[in-house]
This record gives structure tokens, C-alpha cells and sequence, in this order.
């Protein structure tokens, strides 16, 4: 369901999207969006600039399968992460490059699922849930605010991470700056592939706490 209104700008609002895989019928799917948002201004439109002032994900879940051979099930992942993706340029509307802006991306209770059947048999499973996060003034080779919590092998929030990252353009390489990352108290049990009582195993539980300041 998509609907349209005015909200200090052009208000979208997206309600139910789920993406399947088409080779897994009744599986679950790939991406699902409870409700997604979005607020773009009008009049920055007039110069060739789509300036959005938020973005909001609320209960997104994404499952990501890795295959016997190593592939993503998600070929939009694949082309982010090739080497191809770093040349690609502005889009253009005649002779000018449109820019875009956003204020701030939110995301509110997320779940990641990853599926590794490469790895082990049986597949290692693990789950990010409760996943709240905001990055905030993105735009393409300045830096942005990242803030995230959510929970890890489990149902309460155990990680945390907070920092500014500035992504790689056509000019500069990227960076990370001012990062501080927490771990506590997680389950190796719940992070290392399955094996059988009488293999030997680790057990007991991982915490750890990073910290990066650059001036």
C-alpha cells in the first residue's frame, strides 16, 4: 500500500512490501518492510537537488543466504560490494548532476538474518534483532553520524556501536572516525557452527569494547 500526502514536504508512505525468492516458494522472505517513510522537500527539486529530510525503516527484516558457493542470495548486495560500484557517477539530468541529501535514516526494531551454507553442516544461523538505528546527514563523500543498538544471539540488546564515517567518492577515500563498539556477554554457543557433544567445543560467553578517537 502506498499513499501520498504533505507533511513541511512531499510525505510517502509505503505499508507491506516483502520481496521472495522466487526459487524458494514459502520460504521467508528476503526483505520485509512493516511501513517505510519518507519526507522530501519540494522546492530543492527546482534545482536539481533531492534534498529528503528522513527516512524511516520500521520493523525491516532482511534474510541473507550465503550458497554452497559462496553467493549472496541478494544481487544488490553483490553489485554494492563489487569494485564496479565505486565508479559509479552522479546521476545527471541533462547537463547537471542531481544531488541528494538526507537528513537522517531511521531504523526502528529490525531483525538480520543470516543463513551460511557455505561454512558448515548444519548451516550456521544467526540473528541481529531489535535492531534501532540512525544515520544522519548523509550525502555522497561527507561524513555521516551512525549510532546503532540491537540485540545479538538473543533477545536483549547486547551491542552497541557509534562513530562517524565518511564513504568513498570519485576523489577521497573513506574513514572512519570517532568509533566506540560494545559487546557484552554473548553466547559463543550461539555464534560458532553446531557441532556434535563429543567434538571439542568453546563455551561460555564474549564481551568486548573498542574504541577509536581520531582529532
Amino acid at each position: 500500500r502506498l499513499s501520498l500526502g504533505w507533511r513541511g514536504g512531499i510525505a510517502l508512505r509505503l505499508q507491506g512490501l516483502a520481496v521472495a525468492d522466487d526459487a524458494a516458494p514459502g520460504a521467508e522472505p528476503l526483505i520485509q518492510v512493516q511501513t517505510a517513510s519518507a519526507v522530501v522537500h519540494l522546492l530543492p527539486l527546482l534545482r536539481k537537488e533531492v534534498q529528503v529530510s528522513s527516512i524511516t525503516l520500521n520493523r525491516p527484516r532482511l534474510h541473507l543466504i550465503r550458497d554452497a558457493s559462496g553467493r549472496l542470495n541478494l544481487m544488490g548486495l553483490a553489485i554494492a560490494g563489487s569494485p564496479a560500484a565505486a565508479s559509479v557517477k552522479p546521476a545527471a539530468v541533462g547537463r547537471t548532476a542531481v544531488s541528494l541529501q538526507i537528513g537522517s535514516l531511521r531504523i526502528e526494531d529490525g531483525t538480520l538474518h543470516w543463513t551460511d551454507l557455505a561454512s558448515a553442516k548444519p548451516p550456521a544461523e544467526w540473528w541481529l534483532k531489535r535492531l534501532d538505528a540512525t544515520v544522519s546527514h548523509i550525502a555522497l563523500g561527507r561524513p555521516m553520524d551512525l549510532e546503532m543498538s540491537g540485540a545479538i544471539a538473543g533477545e536483549a540488546p547486547n551491542v552497541r556501536l557509534r562513530g562517524r564515517v565518511t564513504p568513498p567518492g570519485p576523489s577521497q577515500a573513506g574513514s572512519v572516525e570517532n568509533i566506540t563498539f560494545a559487546l557484552e556477554r554473548v553466547p559463543l554457543e550461539r555464534l560458532l557452527p553446531v557441532v556434535r557433544p563429543d567434538e571439542p567445543h568453546l563455551s561460555g560467553t564474549l564481551t568486548v569494547a573498542l574504541a577509536e578517537e581520531v582529532a
